[in-house]
């Protein structure tokens, strides 16, 4: 009894596995791309996640008729996937380039607030540490 419940779960916890992984790619992917053409964001969004689903039903045919499929299509296919691929790492790269730009200016502001508070306290001190100097200079 045991194993059989183990050859139920375990596939089906792959399954869920595999679309966890592909739908977070595929939400990364399409928030991504629609950062990099932002001029047109409804559009990408739209483009993507049909680009996405296309990806996922091409893998799934090539996998389940490798055997019968005609090899000039095969190929094709396995092309279209590559580049399928290709176009979902650019998209999760613009998604992350697009969170280091908002994490960067946020820093940059902080930075810019530190050095207005720090700097006429350095300054005033740096002038205050010359006068002292001169004088001691000057009284000699």
């Amino acid at each position: 009894m045991w194993k059989k419940i183990q050859e139920r779960i375990f596939p089906f916890i792959i399954a869920t596995s595999a679309l966890s992984v592909s739908a977070s790619a595929a939400f990364y992917s399409v928030s991504g791309l629609s950062k990099l053409f932002a001029g047109a964001a409804f559009a990408v969004i739209i483009m993507a996640t049909s680009l996405e689903v296309a990806k996922l039903v091409i893998a799934s045919l090539l996998y389940q008729y490798r055997k019968t499929i005609p090899r000039l299509l095969k190929y094709y296919l396995s092309v279209a996937a590559v580049v399928l691929v290709l176009v979902t790492s650019m998209g999760i790269y613009g998604f992350l380039s697009a969170a280091y730009q908002e994490t960067a200016a946020k820093a940059g502001s902080i930075d810019a607030q530190i050095a207005e508070q720090v700097t006429p306290t350095v300054v005033t001190k740096t002038i205050g540490a010359t006068n002292e100097i001169v004088e001691d200079i000057n009284n000699e």
